[in-house]
C-alpha cells in the first residue's frame, strides 16, 4: 500500500467525526455522521461503540470490532474534497 494510504493515527470526535493522520504526513476529520443506523453502522448508535475506532496493523486502515472497516482511499478522498473546497473559498 502507497504510503499517503497508510493511516498512522486516529482520533473519534464528536458527532461522528473522525480524525485521522497519514503516512505522508496528510491529517484532516472525516464526517460520518451519514452512514450511523444503517447496516453495520447500526452498532454506532451507541456514541461508545464509535468511539472504539481502532488502526489495522496490517491494512492500515481504520475499523471497529474487526466488523467494520473504512476504505482509506475513501478517507483520502473526502479529505482532499474538503481541503480543496476550503482553498477555492480563501482564494475568492
Amino acid at each position: 500500500m502507497l504510503e499517503e494510504f497508510k493511516i498512522i493515527k486516529c482520533k473519534p470526535l464528536a458527532n461522528y467525526q473522525l480524525e485521522v493522520v497519514f503516512a505522508d504526513g496528510v491529517k484532516g476529520i472525516v464526517d460520518l455522521n451519514h452512514l450511523v443506523g444503517h447496516g453495520v453502522f447500526k452498532i454506532w448508535n451507541d456514541p461508545k461503540e464509535f468511539e472504539k475506532v481502532k488502526i489495522n496493523n496490517i491494512t492500515k486502515t481504520v475499523e471497529w470490532s474487526n466488523e467494520i472497516d473504512l476504505d482509506s482511499f475513501k478517507i483520502r478522498e473526502q479529505i482532499n474534497k474538503k481541503s480543496n473546497l476550503k482553498t477555492k473559498s480563501l482564494s475568492n
